[in-house]
């Protein structure tokens, strides 16, 4: 009785009525299982979505638009506004409508919902915890499934096989290892989810259980991908604790260095030039953005764009976006979508950087600002891979990137509405 008592208390706690804490109940659960079956179940991540966008639907409908932080940001609504309706226009007036049209309705409930909860999470950041336990279980999990991979040479799971040596988890990919990078981010936060009366040891050991698995995927995984997202987003979070200085970006230069000319195979440059993306996939957009390059191709269109221009793939030939979002965005959405994704990212890491940097530099010894930290760091790193990495609008991807550009935006947003607020998610 005494635990129920307490998840009640946690859920819906006194001093709030059941019309505030109702809808974020919904959201929350909705992250959970976004994030937690992300990999593993389809059905129950598409599940997590709907949850998500129930609890927003909520929210509207109890408490009104003037309940959402965004509704407190003028210039960030208009350029969520121009984003969403660039993207419906070139979804349903590109060569593929059909694929485009798939392709927005998926973007908005697994995408932009994200950005929206993600923002509101500021103001309930008694959920943080609940978010990374599903997060660090979710990733636990599939870690032990790619160790029993690598053992045996089949998931548990979904029997899925290795791909050329690289594991997949229930992934059925070695694109898992993207998705591990980006979940391991967090794991600066785990040792504030242990109980505070535990030793050192104590947590140090139950550390070293919990991220074994899920370091040994990602490694093994070798998704280079993920190894620039983990390189770059650590980078910023150390420039946004420490400042901007040599000290830092000396050893940044020298570790690049050292990975593509000493040892990393991966990124030594004989390997890169055989890759089908810098060798076909690349200047093959780049033929699709001349040929409109205002607008370009159209949402979900730059695989019928190319095949209408002739061409052929030859090293890749399941030909379907760039493996690049900047040229995505040229090939796809032209001038216009770069530039106005550019300044929806662009302003949100800006911002992020003058809001948080004053505070980052006291330090980040509690949950909420390490976790702040770690999502402006997320949207840092998240920019980097996109240079090598999936499509802008595969929906796994795509929520990641908006839940931690909404973080970002929430804070940004919160620190100028209410400065009370801000203070009490900094210090909770």
């Amino acid at each position: 009785m005494m635990g129920l008592r307490n998840l009640h208390q946690f859920f819906f706690p006194a001093g709030l009525s059941w019309r505030e804490n109702l809808p974020f109940f919904f959201s929350s659960c909705g992250l959970v299982f976004f994030f937690g079956f992300m990999g593993f179940s389809k059905s129950l991540f598409n599940f997590g979505a709907v949850l998500i966008c129930l609890g927003l639907l909520l929210q509207f409908c109890l408490l009104g638009a003037k309940s959402f932080l965004l509704a407190h940001s003028r210039p960030l609504l208009i350029l969520l506004l121009l984003a969403l309706g660039w993207l419906a226009f070139r979804s349903l007036t590109g060569v593929d409508p059909h694929a485009g049209a798939s392709t927005f309705r998926t973007a908005v409930y697994k995408g932009f919902a994200l950005f929206i909860v993600g923002m509101q999470l500021v103001l309930y950041p008694r959920y943080i915890k609940l978010f990374l336990a599903a997060a660090a279980l979710a990733v636990f999990v599939q870690g032990l499934d790619g160790i029993w991979q690598y053992c045996t040479g089949y998931d548990f799971i979904k029997n899925a096989p290795t791909m050329g040596g690289r594991l997949t988890g229930a992934f059925s990919t070695y694109r898992v290892g993207n998705l591990a990078g980006m979940l391991l981010l967090f794991l600066p936060c785990l040792p504030f989810l242990f109980p505070q009366g535990w030793s050192a040891p104590q947590k140090m050991g139950l550390l070293i259980i919990v991220l074994f698995p899920p370091l040994f995927l990602w490694i093994f995984a070798d998704a280079r991908s993920s190894f620039n997202f983990i390189f770059a987003a650590f980078v910023s979070l150390a420039f946004l604790r420490w400042g901007v200085r040599w000290k830092i970006i000396l050893p940044t230069l020298f570790l690049i260095i050292l990975a593509v000319c000493f040892g990393v195979s991966r990124y030594s440059p004989e390997t890169m030039m055989q890759d089908g993306r810098i060798r076909e996939i690349w200047p093959f957009a780049w033929e699709v953005f001349k040929a409109n390059p205002l607008i370009g191709a159209g949402s979900a269109g730059f695989a019928a764009a190319a095949a209408e221009l002739g061409f052929i793939p030859v090293v890749d030939p399941f030909l379907s976006h760039p493996h690049n979002i900047y040229l995505q965005f040229l090939a796809e959405q032209g001038i216009i979508g770069l530039i106005i994704w550019l300044a929806f990212f662009g302003s949100i890491i800006l911002a992020g950087w003058r809001t948080l940097r004053p505070y980052a530099d006291r330090g980040l010894k509690k949950l909420p600002p390490m976790f702040a930290a770690l999502c402006w760091a997320g949207c840092c790193g998240y920019l980097v891979m996109g240079l090598t990495a999936h499509s802008f609008l595969r929906d796994w991807w795509l929520g990641f990137a908006m839940f931690y550009f909404g973080v970002s935006a929430g804070l940004i947003v919160l620190s100028k509405t209410d400065r009370a607020l801000f203070e009490r998610f900094w210090n909770y």
